[in-house]
């Protein structure tokens, strides 16, 4: 009997089980004998979830069970639970029970509810240990939850591990560093936060005595919790996680040239944050704005958004007109946004192109004058040189000079380089202007 529990270490969940109705289509799905057991947003979440344990120098594991032989013995839950008003109450098994006394397993058989909306959570207690994101969190959707009670009959057990879970490709960030950064790291704070492509998993853990670590597998991140164990002893851990969506959408860059042309560019973003559910009821932005530092607190509204349309000041000088380029960074808290780079759609006219990157809890903003711009300040000057180098081969008359190269210059330089009195590019049209003149006036010695 006990050979067997040890090498199929399946017996199943007792299991209570929500789906998320507040993100319809895009919710919290459980797949109990599917793979991923858990997707959101239709995309996998979390592949499998098993546990095990070491004894000795032999590990043994398998998938997540109620499990129980001479070494150990463990009880298993699982159950989702939305914000509900009244909510239904509901007993759940089937329990089994180790009975130590005769080595034997009973086995109390309940009915098990489909779906039942769970306990009704009223307070931020469940996730007060978030330190670093609590004050943004909003009543969630959905909270997961996996209590296991343990006991550890043997000695000879030298690390107990009940979860491991299998996140799959999808992370990109752990603790607000790079996935890759914190491999194998023990890592001993009761919260966590995993990122990655538009969701954020939050994890919470109500003992200290447990550590989290993340290892990687055939480009497969896994997640385990787990503890050392000293001595024959018996306790009980919970776990918690909670999944947020957050859609970044970037309508449009309104640029404002300022006048100095030893001073930057000022611009104003349009940026949506599409929360999952309005998990997150607040963003914090932080940013430059008239050579200060700024941070705005901005609620979330009633479209299920928070939106940021504040005027950011940038760094770069139009002194290099017309490869002028400006960067911004704006600091968002909580860091829960992910990897990903946009280009920007400015309004209509504006003589700059740009590009978003976002990177954990920073958005760069990069401007740049468009290459259409780069090609209406060249392509005249090209053209007025070869005009004027046609002339002087040909040797044409003043008016000529005067009338097809002279004053067509001089208007297309006040028109196109006012602005940019000082700049790179006056500069260049001015050498350009001053060669042309001396050329001109000693165009009998040089062309005879």
């Amino acid at each position: 009997m006990e050979k067997k529990s040890r090498k199929i270490f399946m017996i199943s969940f007792c299991t209570l089980v929500l789906m998320g109705t507040g993100l319809a289509e895009e919710g919290l799905k459980y797949n109990k004998s599917a793979y991923p057991v858990f997707e959101f947003m239709d995309a996998p979440l979390i592949y499998s979830m098993k546990g095990s344990y070491q004894i000795n120098d032999t590990v043994i594991s398998g998938n997540i069970s109620n499990h129980y032989d001479s070494n150990i013995k463990l009880k298993y839950i699982l159950f989702s639970r939305k914000y509900v008003h009244n909510p239904p109450t509901a007993k759940f098994g089937p329990e089994e029970h180790y009975n130590k006394s005769t080595g034997q397993i009973e086995v109390i058989e309940t009915e098990i509810p489909k779906n039942i909306e769970g306990t009704d959570i009223r307070s931020k207690k469940e996730v007060s240990s978030l330190s670093s994101i609590n004050s943004y969190l909003n009543k969630p959707s959905t909270l997961t939850e996996f209590p296991v009670e343990y006991e550890i009959f043997n000695n000879d057990v030298k690390y107990f591990t009940p979860f491991i879970f299998e996140l799959g490709d999808w992370p990109k960030y752990i603790g607000g560093k790079n996935i890759d950064d914190s491999l194998d790291d023990t890592i001993y704070k009761d919260d966590l936060i995993i990122y990655g492509a538009e969701k954020v998993l939050i994890f919470v853990k109500d003992s200290k005595s447990f550590y989290y670590k993340v290892n990687k597998n055939n480009s497969h991140y896994y997640l385990s919790i787990q503890t050392k164990i000293e001595d024959k002893q018996e306790g009980r851990l919970k776990i918690i996680f909670r999944p947020l969506r957050i859609r970044t959408e970037i309508k449009n860059i309104d640029t404002s040239p300022l006048t100095n042309i030893y001073s930057s560019l000022r611009i104003k973003p349009e940026l949506n944050f599409e929360i999952s559910d309005k998990d997150i009821d607040q963003l914090n932005f932080t940013y430059e704005s008239d050579s200060n530092t700024i941070t705005k607190n901005k609620k979330l509204e009633s479209d299920g958004k928070i939106k940021f349309d504040e005027p950011v000041l940038t760094e770069g000088n139009k002194i290099w007109y017309p490869f002028d380029s400006y960067k911004t960074e704006i600091t968002v808290e909580p860091p829960l946004l992910i990897n990903e780079e946009k280009n920007l759609d400015m309004f209509l006219g504006s003589d700059f192109e740009g590009n978003l990157q976002i990177n954990n809890n920073k958005i760069d903003i990069s401007i740049q004058r468009s290459v259409m711009d780069k090609i209406i300040y060249f392509l005249p000057l090209i053209g007025f040189i070869i005009l004027f180098s046609y002339a002087i081969i040909s040797k044409q008359p003043v008016f000529w000079f005067v009338g097809i190269f002279i004053g067509p210059f001089v208007v297309w330089y006040f028109s196109k380089n006012m602005r940019y009195i000082n700049s790179f590019g006056s500069f260049v049209s001015i050498i350009v202007l001053i060669i042309s003149l001396w050329i001109f006036f000693n165009r009998d010695v040089l062309i005879k």
